[in-house]
């Protein structure tokens, strides 16, 4: 999926086709996409701004579009890269997340293509054994990036719970590159299309 001429931007905006060819299958299909906010594109509707890398429902398939995308340290700021369950749009507004929330880690930028990776296997490998979770998002901001794991039901204090302390083991990470540890929020108290 090289850009011949074209920011990696504009060649990820046309969604690969993949093939499955027998290999892995996963437990469900996921949806690589991303989002670019520019203040030209601020009035654009945020379901709009939303572009389809990829769908993977293989693990041969998740290598084949992870190793060719471009590491979130690499990204400019104000881009977020999702993987997602097919058919789940990264917004609450989609109905599998009105009523659920995100859980969120700020960390150095430095650690983010680590850690975005280590999650995302951690999703797609269901190392979580929930089918609660919506998806995982890396936001790429100035200073540092934020992850996040998308959830349905903001009220299961078990499953939080549960999710939390089995990221915490997936990512290891050490306190110094943890600018904010874990912290929750709910959907519903978000403004309209913000992650």
């Amino acid at each position: 999926m090289a850009a011949t001429g074209k920011s990696w931007l504009a060649a990820a905006a046309a969604p690969v086709r993949t093939q499955p060819k027998g290999g892995h299958l996963l437990h469900r299909t996921y949806q690589f996409s991303y989002v670019h906010r520019s203040m030209d594109r601020k009035n654009e509707d945020y379901k709009n701004q939303i572009k389809n890398i990829a769908t993977v429902g293989t693990v041969e398939e998740f290598w084949a579009v992870y190793t060719h995308l471009n590491r979130v340290n690499k990204l400019s700021p104000n881009t977020d890269y999702f993987l997602f369950q097919k058919g789940v749009q990264p917004m609450w507004e989609d109905d599998a997340n009105k009523r659920g929330g995100r859980l969120t880690i700020r960390l150095q930028k430095a650690a983010s293509p680590r850690a975005f990776e280590d999650l995302c296997l951690a999703l797609i490998g269901e190392q979580f054994e929930t089918d609660d979770i919506c998806g995982i998002a890396c936001s790429v901001r100035t200073y540092e990036n934020n992850l996040s794991i998308w959830l349905k039901d903001a009220n299961n204090k078990q499953l939080l719970g549960r999710v939390e302390a089995i990221a915490r083991r997936v990512l290891n990470l050490e306190a110094k590159i943890v600018l904010r540890d874990w912290s929750f929020k709910p959907h519903n108290t978000d403004q309209p299309a913000n992650v």
